[in-house]
C-alpha cells in the first residue's frame, strides 16, 4: 500500500513538473537561433560591415540560423551556415517566423509538393504563419495559429511588419514575445506573452534595435512594450 502511493505521489509531481515548465523566451521572440533564408546571393562576414572580411558565400534560397536575441548590427544579424559563423545583411535575409497572407483561394499540403494531401484550402487574407523553407517552392506554414503544413510560395504575400495605429487590436504571431518596460532590447522584461494573446495598440512606433516598438495595452496585462514585427491585426 505505501509503496502504492509512493508511485502515485511520483507521477503527480511529475505532471505537475511538465505542467508548469516553460521554455524561456528570446529578448525578442521565442526562437533561438532562428531560422532564415537567403533572398539572394549573400556574403557571410567576420563583422557587420562591408569591410570585413568575407567568410563564404551563402547561395540563394538557402536555409541558414540568425541571431535573433541580438538584434541587428549596421543591419547585419549573426548567421550560422556550415559550420561557420558570422555576420550577413538583413535585406538579403527573409528572417522566420514570418507573417504571410495568401494572395488567392490556396492549398495547405501534407507534404511540399502538389500530389500530397490537402488539409485544408486557405483564404485569401487569411492569416498564414510562416515558420521556414520547405522543398520545391513552398514554404513550412501554420495557417490561422492551428494548423501546420506546406503552401507554395508563389501565392503568399510577406508582410515583415505591418504599421499599427493607437486603438489597433492585434494578436502575437510568434510562440513568446516579451513585453518591456521601454522600447528597445535593453529594457527590463516585465512579462511574456503567447501566441494568439490579443491586446489592443497604445503608443508607437518607436524605431530602435532593428525592430518597430509599439506600446500595448490588454486585460491582465500591465502596460508595455513589444516588438510590431511578432503581431498581427486581429
Amino acid at each position: 500500500m505505501r509503496s502504492r502511493l509512493l508511485m502515485t505521489f511520483a507521477l503527480l509531481a511529475a505532471v505537475l513538473a511538465a505542467t508548469f515548465s516553460t521554455t524561456a523566451p528570446a529578448r525578442a521572440l521565442s526562437c533561438g537561433p532562428c531560422p532564415a533564408a537567403t533572398t539572394d546571393y549573400l556574403n557571410l562576414r567576420s563583422g557587420p560591415n562591408l569591410d570585413a572580411t568575407v567568410l563564404l558565400v551563402i547561395p540563394p534560397w538557402t536555409e541558414v540560423a540568425y541571431d535573433a536575441s541580438a538584434g541587428p548590427v549596421n543591419g547585419y544579424y549573426q548567421v550560422t551556415y556550415a559550420g561557420a559563423t558570422g555576420y550577413a545583411h538583413g535585406l538579403y535575409l527573409l528572417r522566420f517566423p514570418a507573417f504571410a497572407t495568401p494572395t488567392d483561394w490556396l492549398n495547405l499540403r501534407s507534404e511540399p509538393n502538389l500530389d500530397s494531401a490537402v488539409l485544408q484550402v486557405m483564404a485569401p487574407g487569411s492569416n498564414v504563419e510562416v515558420l521556414g523553407l520547405g522543398e520545391n517552392g513552398f514554404y513550412s506554414v501554420r495557417w490561422e495559429q492551428r494548423l501546420i503544413g506546406f503552401a507554395s510560395s508563389d501565392y503568399l504575400s510577406l508582410d515583415h511588419g505591418a504599421a499599427f495605429a493607437d486603438g489597433d487590436t492585434v494578436v502575437v504571431r510568434t510562440n513568446a514575445l516579451n513585453v518591456r518596460e521601454r522600447g528597445g532590447l535593453d529594457y527590463a522584461i516585465q512579462e511574456t506573452i503567447y501566441s494568439g494573446r490579443e491586446v489592443t495598440v497604445s503608443g508607437g512606433p518607436v524605431e530602435r534595435d532593428g525592430y518597430s516598438w509599439y506600446r500595448i495595452d490588454g486585460p491582465n496585462l500591465e502596460s508595455g512594450w513589444v516588438a510590431g514585427e511578432f503581431l498581427a491585426r486581429s
